[in-house]
């Protein structure tokens, strides 16, 4: 902010990157003033904004609809583009996006989490070989590209339990969108969770509908349920207090 005569003149600045530090200097210099700016509204997931019926994407008839319709698929295509240049098909596509999306809240969270409880004294680094032995079943799904999650706890629970906050928020949702009649305006947001709950279906299907070893653990699969009910609920009470 700067007092220029009878006139304020405001300007915003988000987040901190290495250059902002010497042009605050900058600015600073020439007699702009900073103002530490906290909005009291929390910035919550898009799947509760969902629930709740509130947008947060323009309208399918606004032209700044079509800016994040661009960024999606100009992602996505060059994507697919790699992967067909390199002699694999769409469904190899399908496959690493599920994996990127899973390795991120299974193998990147609880690594974050050793390095910092490492950092701080609390455990040491230790490394265990896994089992490479594969049965026969294991062999067979394998070569028909069934998934095998066969994986501790930890690792499956956050996995899952966000996949049924998608699906809870999906149905809900959905359900809001048609007793509204508010498509044009619920549309982006509404496909955000269609889009993961679709992805990741071969995850749904071991939690429902596989019955072999490599299926998701009928203990993880309720847990996960009742995971995604409570923060379902709870984010749903918080949120009518602001």
């Amino acid at each position: 902010m700067i007092q220029n005569g009878g006139k304020r003149q405001v300007g915003f600045r988000y987040i901190s990157v290495v250059e902002d530090y010497f042009t605050g200097f900058i600015m600073h210099c020439k007699g702009w003033i900073s103002v530490y700016f906290d909005p009291s509204k929390p910035a919550l997931i898009p799947q509760l904004y969902l629930i709740r019926g509130i947008s947060l994407y323009p309208e399918v008839s606004s032209p700044f609809f079509v800016v994040f319709l661009f960024i999606f698929l100009s992602a996505q295509l060059k994507h697919v583009q790699e992967v067909f240049l390199t002699g694999h098909s769409i469904r190899t596509w399908s496959n690493e996006q599920r994996m990127w999306m899973m390795k991120a809240l299974t193998s990147y969270l609880f690594a974050g989490l050793e390095v910092v409880m490492e950092k701080i004294g609390l455990t040491k680094t230790s490394f265990l070989p896994t089992n490479k032995v594969d049965d026969d079943q294991q062999t067979k799904c394998y070569q028909m590209g069934i998934y095998n999650f066969k994986a501790p706890a930890r690792f499956m629970v956050p996995l899952c339990s966000l996949y049924m906050l998608n699906v809870g928020s999906l149905i809900i949702g959905f359900g809001r969108i048609m007793q509204s009649q508010k498509w044009g305006e619920m549309l982006l947001q509404a496909f955000i969770p269609l889009f993961a709950t679709v992805l990741h279906f071969p995850l749904l299907e071991g939690m429902v509908l596989r019955k072999d070893k490599g299926r998701v653990s009928p203990s993880v699969s309720w847990l996960s349920v009742v995971i995604s009910t409570i923060f379902l609920s709870v984010a749903s009470l918080l949120s009518n207090y602001y």
